[in-house]
């Protein structure tokens, strides 16, 4: 019975080599049952092909009902994120999935395009498996793949094309003049010059560039060019993980400009827009801010704390784990007179100050230039309080030495905006927070290109 089964996995065999591995798994562990089922078969007048068909019929009746118990059990794990799984009958085929690797959690979303514009699908959020992803790098490429088949199986998503986003310390943004030229010269002239710009070796990089008109680096004559340079092993282990899960990277972008154009379709900032925006993004590992101007990130820093030291904070002060410090987190946060306010208040102070010298050190270089506008993303946005206390620090440093910062409007990124949803997820559309940002963008992508 065994090498019938396993008969399966020859070149001209119908079943998957997964399936097979499962099959014989079964097969010994239910070997008498199976075997006096086979013995039985075997006596009757039609031999021992009924006997091994009917046998692995029932072995395949048994890995059908343990994937459909994993199935419901990895839903349920999936929390408040899961959305209605989609129908046996709904289409999927034109719509866009964005994925975003955290540290902490994977999150997704699902943009279907329509004649009134792009429409919210589905979404979820899972955690991440304990060291998968470090340093914005997908570590454990198997690990990731395992959540994905989670995530694919338990929301019945068909359509294998994704959009992912790299961003972290192993990406590097840059820009540079050249002369005009046309794109194909521009091309060649960058395989040539790019060492020059990147501090990575030429086999352990790659590197995108586009022709970015601001008014930050053009000058009369020139092309300004934004350079974006990633470390090799960010993007492969992203589609290592992909290929594995039987899914296709249609595009990999920068979270920054995925977080710009999630801003953009929501609603949030206008298309077109020239003035200056500051986007702080706070992340489970790491906090950046973003400073764009039309549409380009001129300036982009690591900001010193992260949304799990301040929960770190929390658990040192008051002796508490970390899911209770979570807890208390996202239900004190600033408010005035708690404890928790006064353990966070500190190190907030200390990371609103490097925010400053940044957003100071921009105006520096571009007198010219107003500002007013700052959108807070990533899930450390949602920390009750924050805004108030960033706008009262940002107002206060910054108005009086540079009066062209007009009165500063700082606001959590609040998804979806004017993004319209299925009318399946009007009961859990409230759990698309800005940390859904960078995966929102990267499914919108196609949008932009069109």
């Amino acid at each position: 019975m065994r090498s019938f089964i396993a008969s399966f996995t020859s070149p001209a065999g119908v079943l998957p080599i997964e399936v097979i591995e499962e099959l014989l798994s079964y097969w010994e562990q239910y070997r008498p049952i199976l075997s006096e089922w086979y013995r039985t078969a075997v006596d009757s007048p039609y031999g021992a092909v009924v006997g091994g068909g009917s046998a692995l019929l029932l072995l395949m009746l048994l890995v059908a009902l343990r994937r459909r118990s994993r199935r419901k059990s990895a839903g349920r794990s999936l929390g408040q994120s899961r959305l209605v799984p989609w129908g046996g009958l709904a289409r999927q085929g034109s719509t866009v999935i964005g994925i975003d690797f955290g540290t902490e959690s994977i999150k997704l979303v699902q943009v279907r395009p329509t004649r009134k514009g792009p429409r919210v699908e589905n979404f979820a959020e899972i955690p991440t498996p304990t060291g998968a992803v470090a340093e914005g790098a997908v570590a454990d490429p198997m690990a990731i793949t395992g959540v994905l088949a989670n995530i694919w199986s338990t929301l019945r998503l068909r359509q294998p094309r994704v959009g992912t986003v790299i961003g972290g310390s192993g990406v590097l943004i840059r820009h540079v003049n050249y002369p005009r030229m046309s794109k194909a010269e521009l091309s060649r002239a960058l395989s040539f010059d790019i060492d020059q710009h990147l501090p990575i070796p030429r086999d352990q990089a790659v590197f995108d560039y586009a022709v970015a008109e601001t008014a930050s680096v053009s000058q009369p004559g020139q092309m300004p060019v934004m350079i974006v340079g990633a470390q090799r092993r960010l993007v492969e282990g992203q589609l290592l993980a992909l290929k594995k899960a039987r899914l296709r990277a249609q595009t990999i972008d920068l979270d920054a400009l995925a977080i710009l154009r999630g801003l953009r379709f929501s609603g949030l900032i206008p298309f077109g827009s020239q003035e200056p925006l500051v986007v702080l993004d706070l992340g489970a590992t790491a906090t950046r801010v973003n400073i764009f101007v039309n549409g380009v990130p001129v300036l982009t820093r690591a900001v010193p704390l992260d949304n799990r030291a301040l929960t770190q904070v929390i658990v040192d002060g008051l002796g508490v784990d970390r899911q209770e410090a979570e807890r208390l987190k996202r239900e004190q946060g600033l408010v005035s007179g708690s404890r928790v306010a006064e353990l966070l208040r500190f190190p907030l102070e200390e990371m609103l100050s490097a925010v400053s010298r940044s957003v100071e050190f921009f105006m520096i270089q571009n007198r010219g230039l107003s500002l007013s506008q700052v959108y807070l993303t990533g899930g450390g946005a949602q920390l009750p309080g924050l805004a108030p206390m960033a706008l009262e620090y940002l107002a206060g440093t910054l108005s009086e030495r540079f009066p062209n910062i007009g009165a500063l409007d700082v606001r959590v990124a609040s998804l979806p905006g004017k993004l319209a949803a299925h009318r399946r997820l009007l009961g859990v559309i409230q759990h698309l927070g800005p940390q859904f940002l960078p995966a929102l963008g990267a499914a919108l992508r196609e949008e932009v290109e069109k």
